[in-house]
């Protein structure tokens, strides 16, 4: 336990931005959240698509994969859309059987996305330096004293963008849930990560049909 909690003291230590970072997510995570319960108990929720993709999860978590009821008979929803990601999120309602258990979700991942955004970030910042600079610390470091303050304000914007903070809050789709998927598969070409890659990617290609365009895409 020593030990570990020195190694978490030197990674904080080592980039205090990473660890100040948390504070505008988890603001993020508590102020979208809120938002989005309100506007669910406000009713200015629907049928189409909340109402729908609920039920196909809760049936999912119960082994009745992306079944759900359209005008009266019992279909699936891949007669709709292909979102195999629905059937891996489904054990959220193992935990806590609330329609707000999926629009808290959606919040939670969206804005996890900022993490390896400043990482990916730093790392192009990293590449203004040669190979061999990179491994100097004299070098390094004072080019972190400037490009960390940038990823931060990179990963910032992300937060504070328009379109993702109206993905979250227009209920609950699977598309929101490719964003950090698709950061975290460009962090991980970048850093020469295959396996995380290949997970990345293939998380993407489950979020939505269209979405495993957008994985092809990274793969070539």
């Amino acid at each position: 336990m020593k030990n570990l909690m020195g190694r978490v003291r030197r990674t904080i230590l080592a980039d205090p931005y990473r660890l100040v970072l948390a504070v505008p997510v988890l603001l993020y995570v508590v102020v979208f959240t809120q938002l989005a319960w309100n506007q669910h108990a406000e009713l200015r929720t629907h049928k189409a698509d909340l109402g729908q993709i609920d039920q196909a999860i809760w049936n999912s978590s119960r082994g009745r994969l992306l079944q759900q009821t359209d005008n009266g008979f019992v279909a699936t929803r891949l007669t709709d859309h292909v979102e195999p990601i629905l059937v891996l999120i489904s054990p959220i309602y193992w935990l806590w059987d609330d329609v707000r258990a999926l629009l808290l979700l959606q919040v939670v991942v969206v804005a996890i996305g900022a993490f390896p955004l400043y990482a990916l970030a730093n790392r192009q910042f990293e590449k203004l330096l040669t190979p061999r600079q990179r491994n100097q610390v004299w070098e390094i470091e004072p080019l972190q004293i400037w490009t960390r303050p940038l990823a931060f304000v990179l990963a910032l914007a992300y937060l504070l963008a328009p379109q993702m903070q109206s993905a979250v809050l227009t209920e609950f789709h699977a598309a929101p849930l490719a964003a950090p998927l698709i950061i975290w598969a460009f962090w991980a070409v970048d850093a020469r990560r295959w396996g995380q890659f290949l997970v990345a990617a293939l998380l993407v290609a489950l979020v939505k049909e269209e979405m495993a365009l957008v994985a092809a895409g990274l793969g070539v």
